[in-house]
């Protein structure tokens, strides 16, 4: 009993002191409100947008993500009420990635990927049916920097940034643009704010990890493969 005791006390004591350092690095409460949003094409099936990110070099930054609903690419906008969501977090080398918003909108939800490397990539193509041309490799997709845009996704913003203010760091951007990302959505009238997820592959999921932690509001985090160690 007191061996559980202990250990029960230690899970707590840790959980406390992994929440505390998340808010000496992170403002949560300001990221936890939804951030200004240009929509660039609110329209298609397969929607754009910009949200202002945090300070990169003192200046506000730029986030691109792609958004889609079962109404969206359906056309059938009844369809969106009280939708779960999914934040989609792509890896190294990849983008905001159309093909996953429109995988998970055609599964039922309100679904958002964004960029982490403050670039836009191109519009997503559609065939003479409507349906998504998919692309082979993710290296093919065109991406343009953004004005604002805030750090790179290289080798060395992600290892060898060291020094400096924290809003340097790649790493803090991310995961500030993931919350920031959620408030969003979470905003959005057709989604339930109680039904959120988030999910991520490689890199990606190495942020899904450290996001699920520092944002309490997801109730499912799901990170797959390259989240456990470098070689």
């Amino acid at each position: 009993m007191r061996c559980t005791f202990c250990f029960f006390a230690l899970l707590v004591s840790t959980s406390i002191q992994a929440e505390d350092a998340a808010h000496a690095l992170w403002d949560i409460d300001a990221l936890s409100k939804p951030p200004q949003v240009t929509w660039l094409d609110s329209e298609s099936a397969i929607q754009s947008l910009t949200f202002t990110g945090p300070e990169f070099n003192g200046k506000p930054t730029e986030v691109f993500a792609f958004y889609a609903t079962p109404g969206s690419v359906s056309g059938d906008t009844s369809k969106d009420r009280d939708l779960p969501a999914v934040v989609c977090v792509h890896g190294g080398g990849g983008t905001a990635f159309a093909e996953w918003v429109n995988l998970w909108a055609k599964r039922g939800y309100a679904a958002i990927a964004l960029d982490f490397s403050g670039r836009r990539p191109d519009a997503p193509e559609f065939d003479k049916q409507g349906q998504l041309v998919a692309v082979r490799s993710h290296r093919d997709i065109i991406r343009e920097r953004l004005p604002n845009g805030g750090p790179e996704h290289g080798h060395v913003e992600k290892f060898e940034n060291v020094g400096g203010d924290i809003t340097d760091d790649w790493q803090y951007h991310a995961i500030s643009n993931i919350i920031l990302a959620h408030s969003l959505v979470r905003k959005f009238p057709e989604v339930d704010q109680d039904r959120t997820a988030i999910t991520g592959i490689s890199w990606g999921g190495y942020l899904t990890c450290i996001a699920a932690g520092v944002d309490q509001r997801f109730k499912a985090a799901v990170p797959v493969y390259g989240c456990g160690f470098l070689y």
